[in-house]
């Protein structure tokens, strides 16, 4: 039975969930401060014990994922968890209880399902969000994270982007198959946003909301009604989409970006080929 391996693709050192005292003590010695709990033995359908005992002061871990790929039975001494004062990074994809005013080292958060998850918003040091499966249907409960750079959101039960506007030093926002999502005006008031990639949020096809924005950079939209607005976007390098759906491609021909679209739609009024030639006939980069 393997109790802990090195996964260099990620950087993590990974110890199995019945192995936890043996790996959390093989990693303190060798000096791995990235630690994943992951199933390491392909028993799929075993429910575990995850005893979290062992963690308690342990100072050097640094980063830590609890993944999803095993079954729990139990979970036992979870308060151990919050002795790790130096925890910078925290992914959990598991239904753990977490009092996360316990961790106000945290600049990186990522999780699945927030009800079992209390207090986010007391993480003023938070820098990265990952939010899958919230069950808030807008982010004013979050307002305190005035510190957040990059904020990522899939699915969920969310309907609305208000609260976000107190996220003043928000360069990147990722929404990803937010299917109930329908106000994301709010985005408009993001002054040092400078990526953003919406797709697979069926109700967003509107994004005139754009009309004038002057620090977004990339930008990447699944569906978009029209074109009107992104001659106006003066900052923008990368512009792609998959939908363009008055299908008037004209305005690409004149901005400076580079431009990417898949795939060449019958109603297109013009091909990517086409607008790249004519881009460059203008002296723009294709």
């Amino acid at each position: 039975m393997e109790k802990y391996s090195y996964n260099s693709a990620i950087d993590f050192f990974e110890i199995d969930p019945t192995a936890l005292s043996d790996g959390l003590a093989y990693a303190e010695k060798n000096g791995y401060t990235a630690l994943r709990i992951r199933c390491l033995n392909h028993n799929v359908s075993e429910r575990y014990i995850l005893d979290f005992s062992d963690f308690a002061d342990r100072l050097f871990v640094r980063k830590l994922i609890i993944g999803n790929c095993f079954l729990i039975k139990k979970i036992l001494n979870v308060d151990a968890l919050y002795t790790l004062r130096n925890l910078e990074y925290l992914s959990i994809d598991q239904p753990i209880k977490l009092d996360m005013l316990q961790f106000s080292n945290l600049k990186t958060l990522y999780f699945t399902g927030d009800n079992k998850l209390k207090n986010i918003e007391a993480l003023i040091n938070l820098r990265d969000l990952l939010m899958t499966s919230t069950t808030h249907q807008d982010l004013t409960h979050l307002e305190n994270l005035r510190n957040l750079e990059t904020l990522r959101i899939c699915g969920g039960r969310i309907t609305s982007l208000k609260g976000i506007e107190a996220f003043r030093n928000l360069e990147r926002l990722d929404l990803l198959y937010c299917r109930k999502l329908i106000d994301v005006d709010s985005i408009s008031k993001l002054a040092n946003l400078k990526k953003l990639h919406i797709e697979k949020c069926v109700q967003l096809a509107n994004f005139s909301f754009l009309q004038g924005n002057q620090t977004i950079q990339n930008l990447f939209v699944e569906k978009i009604t029209n074109l009107g607005f992104i001659s106006s976007m003066s900052n923008l390098e990368k512009f792609s989409f998959w939908n363009c759906i008055d299908g008037n491609l004209e305005p690409l021909i004149h901005i400076p970006c580079r431009i990417y679209f898949y795939p060449n739609k019958r109603h297109y009024s013009h091909t990517l080929e086409q607008i790249n030639k004519m881009r460059i006939t203008n002296g723009l980069t294709s």
